[in-house]
């Protein structure tokens, strides 16, 4: 039996979320997004579930999420941690905790075979480890744009979508990187007037030289917009409703890369600090991002999609795993 739980902010923007559930049969129960942050929704439930699927590790979550989890862990129910980011904290990249890690799951899905990070896990834990691919489908319809973004991406040359993920946190890109993107993208948006540039921030907290960088970016330029989240003329629009319409994406080292590989876009990336993107092509000056836009180089969409799989025998992968620890044929939890 299948109970699935909805936000009501999630189910007030995404109505599509809730046709597409029960489109397969399920009928999602939907509480406040308050609810369901709080560990006091789960006290009554957590004894009716079999086994929790997360994204997050109680121990090292400091989200408002956090709470939630180190609840459940108590539980004893098993988990199952899926990574969610191509470099993720936790994963591939130091955060609060030093190294080596353990994890309370029993199980640990991750996109590719440890590389330069094994050494981050304690012992214990690699046995945990299961190679899991790229496992995001796109299920959702896809977003017609707005007449005002219809207007904005009729009779283009190209159409370069630029996913930033400068508000990540922790200081992973300096000032100096801001910078240099930047005067990036306005020389490109300079020499090829007739291409739209359309910039996706990533979609964490705005920092003050965030606002900052995004008001420069765009002055004296009809050709640079910004898709924000919730508002403009590409509001509301999922990164998966934007490539659509795009010739490449060019991003910082983010799992948009991949997202943008398996939608079929060529792509580069800028700024690259680690190492699952160092074959992928790279802009390091301004020739080459205008060369990237104008002639852009499938290489790094086809590295991608070979590396991570494909997302259907994935999921198959990981759906099997799954009923094979249900049947008892490998280790418990406990």
């Amino acid at each position: 039996m299948f109970r699935v739980f909805l936000t009501s902010g999630l189910a007030r923007r995404e109505p599509d979320v809730v046709r597409l559930l029960k489109g397969y049969g399920i009928d999602p129960i939907i509480r406040p997004n308050k609810w369901m942050k709080s560990w006091l929704f789960y006290r009554r439930l957590v004894g009716t579930f079999d086994l929790l699927l997360t994204a997050g590790e109680p121990s090292r979550d400091i989200t408002s999420h956090g709470p939630r989890l180190r609840f459940l862990a108590k539980s004893g129910v098993p988990m199952f941690y899926f990574q969610h980011g191509v470099i993720q904290g936790g994963i591939n990249i130091a955060t609060i905790e030093p190294p080596p890690w353990s994890f309370y799951a029993c199980r640990i899905y991750l996109f590719q075979e440890p590389l330069a990070n094994r050494a981050l896990f304690s012992a214990g834990e690699l046995p945990k480890i299961k190679i899991s691919g790229f496992l995001k489908q796109v299920l959702l319809p896809r977003k017609s744009p707005s007449n005002k973004a219809s207007e904005l991406i009729k009779n283009r040359a190209g159409i370069i979508l630029l996913c930033l993920s400068f508000r990540w946190g922790g200081g992973r890109f300096s000032n100096e990187a801001m910078t240099k993107l930047s005067a990036m993208i306005r020389h490109a948006a300079s020499e090829l007037p007739d291409y739209l540039f359309i910039v996706r921030p990533h979609r964490g907290k705005t920092r003050k030289v965030d606002r900052l960088f995004e008001t420069e970016l765009c002055e004296g330029f009809n050709n640079i917009v910004f898709a924000r989240q919730h508002f403009g003329a590409f509001g509301g629009m999922s990164l998966s409703d934007l490539t659509v319409y795009c010739s490449a994406v060019i991003s910082t080292p983010s799992t948009a890369l991949l997202d943008a590989a398996y939608d079929g876009c060529p792509v580069a990336v800028f700024n690259c600090d680690h190492e699952v993107f160092d074959d992928i092509p790279q802009v390091y000056s301004n020739a080459d991002f205008v060369s990237f836009c104008q002639t852009p180089s499938t290489r790094g969409r086809d590295i991608i999609i070979e590396r991570y799989g494909d997302i259907m025998e994935n999921l198959n992968v990981v759906c099997s795993d799954i009923e094979n620890y249900q049947s008892n044929e490998y280790y418990n939890c406990s």
